[in-house]
């Protein structure tokens, strides 16, 4: 759990100071696919390993019901508004090809 604590919290940092736009889009569209697929695989499975928020839920005026609704709605928003930036940037591109930022060369 503390390697993935460090994951998230270096690419938030990416996101906020990062200078590739398409690389933060990236970047926050595997971090939201994977809370995606986390979610749906602890509902599968019905296991609850690591509370959303820890136990700060418990300090807010809100019931647990209203905060899930609330962070699948954050989770789907990124995961969603990164990947239509990623489409558009590809259909930008033309010809299928992936755009010139994608490329990992530096040449």
């Amino acid at each position: 759990m503390l390697g993935v604590g460090f994951i998230e919290i270096a690419i938030g940092l990416y996101l906020l100071m990062g200078k590739n736009a398409i690389w933060q889009s990236v970047a926050l569209f595997w971090l939201s696919s994977n809370f995606m697929f986390y979610r749906i695989a602890s509902d599968i499975l019905n296991v609850k390993l690591c509370p959303c928020l820890g136990t700060m839920s418990q300090n807010l005026p809100f019931s647990d019901g209203q905060i899930s609704a609330a962070l699948i709605a954050v989770v789907l928003y990124f995961f969603l508004g990164s990947g239509a930036l990623l489409l558009k940037r590809w259909s930008e591109a033309g010809s299928g090809e992936l755009p010139r930022e994608f490329s990992l060369r530096t040449s």
